[in-house]
């Protein structure tokens, strides 16, 4: 079986293209104050709701490569811009190039100041809509990967004081005038936690000691916490939950399953999107399964409200809400997303994603019911290849398996390698 499944993933792209991939809700984008828009990051694209109700249809083709099975990472300011960042190199659409800009969905250009390099996460302060915080890569191990920053609404990035030629940055988040990072150096037994309070200006650093572990872990930045951040140390079937405040990092809850993402809320603390289980709630000891929650790879709260990213293969929604923390309702379904947005002739648009959009459409149609009192469980075993994600150390991603085949979990990698 497995040797049919390597066959099948050797086939031309054409076959495992984005738009015919299997469908999964990958990351949600809720709306924010002053800013109704809303998005959805999925295995076909990228989903976008100008009145943050309905989602017309931007195609990951725009920005990839024509080889490229990897599923970019999106984000959207108050401002007015987009940014998609393809996290290998190689697999953007322009050589050299791995993070892209649109103000309208319809036309895709390279950023200035990035080229050559892995835009590995990137994140923008609600609070500060123009300024964008990435961690980026370099495929040659002499060059200084590091956190980079744009105060231009995202047309131009510089250097910050954070960079290092032996450290693999990981992930950042800039929320509440904090931004935060995380990195693992390249031997894989230590991992970094920094912090800075000025815009990226200095840093504070906290080390992580990860020598007791198998294999080199990841280290990923999950939510602020009142008084520091949640991240997560993450090997291949296990995680650990950490917390990082005034007593310094910590960890707080060892977990059999993966924690996929977390989200500080008000009300309940930290909730989890936990592989094959749903969502879980953190109470300081253990993590609870809420009953009835949703299997989903990224839950995220905004006024009060939980926005899930659904898995529709098992409950029919691409996304849920609930106001409660306790109910999940169906928020969108993909036989409601419509067509890309109306572009002139010759844009990425109508170049790369109108084409594809008939096919598409007929393929949302014929989309049959999920059967919703299956877990999952079944099939969500084995290893577990993170969506979005670039590469740790050396090894390569596989994170578009996920995409195309999600419930056929076989414990299968290749060999680590250094580049991105």
């Amino acid at each position: 079986m497995r040797l049919v499944l390597l066959g099948l993933l050797s086939l031309p792209s054409v076959a495992w293209g984005h738009a015919g991939d299997m469908i999964e809700s990958l990351d949600v984008h809720p709306p924010q104050a002053d800013f109704g828009s809303a998005g959805l990051e999925s295995s076909i694209g990228w989903l976008w709701a100008e009145n943050g109700e309905d989602y017309s249809w931007v195609c990951h083709e725009a920005v990839t490569g024509p080889e490229s099975l990897l599923t970019p990472r999106y984000i959207r300011s108050a401002s007015g811009f987009t940014l998609a960042a393809v996290a290998r190199s190689g697999e953007g659409r322009e050589e050299g190039e791995t993070l892209y800009r649109s103000t309208d969905h319809c036309d895709w250009n390279a950023v200035q100041g990035l080229t050559g390099r892995v835009v590995q996460e990137l994140s923008i302060d609600p609070a500060a809509p123009d300024t964008v915080f990435l961690v980026v890569n370099h495929p040659e191990e002499s060059a200084e990967n590091g956190v980079f920053l744009s105060t231009d609404a995202g047309l131009t990035f510089s250097a910050t004081p954070l960079g290092a030629s032996d450290r693999l940055f990981r992930s950042v988040l800039a929320k509440q005038g904090v931004v935060w990072a995380t990195s693992v150096d390249s031997g894989g037994k230590e991992a970094f936690v920094y912090r800075s309070r000025d815009h990226g200006e200095t840093w504070e650093e906290w080390s992580i000691d990860t020598s007791d572990k198998a294999s080199p872990p990841d280290v990923l930045v999950l939510d602020i916490h009142p008084d520091g951040v949640w991240f997560r140390v993450t090997q291949t079937l296990e995680d650990d939950l950490w917390l990082l405040d005034d007593g310094g990092p910590r960890r707080v809850y060892s977990s059999d399953t993966k924690l996929m993402s977390g989200a500080q809320t008000e009300a309940d603390g930290l909730v989890a999107s936990l592989w094959g289980k749903g969502i879980g709630r953190f109470d300081g000891t253990t993590m609870s399964v809420i009953e009835g929650s949703p299997l989903s790879y990224q839950v995220r709260e905004q006024g009060g409200v939980l926005y899930a990213a659904s898995r529709p293969l098992f409950n029919n929604f691409g996304m849920m809400t609930s106001t409660n923390g306790v109910d999940f309702e169906g928020a969108f379904s993909y036989d409601q997303l419509g067509s890309p947005p109306t572009c002139e002739a010759e844009t990425h648009s109508t170049q790369f994603c109108d084409p594809l959009w008939e096919t598409l459409a007929e393929r949302l149609k014929r989309a049959e019911p999920a059967d919703t009192g299956d877990t999952g469980d079944s099939g969500d075993t084995g290893e577990v290849i993170e969506p979005h994600r670039g590469c740790v150390g050396k090894k390569k991603n596989q994170g578009w398996l996920l995409f195309a085949l999600p419930v056929l979990w076989f414990p299968w990698r290749k060999k680590r390698h250094r580049q991105t």
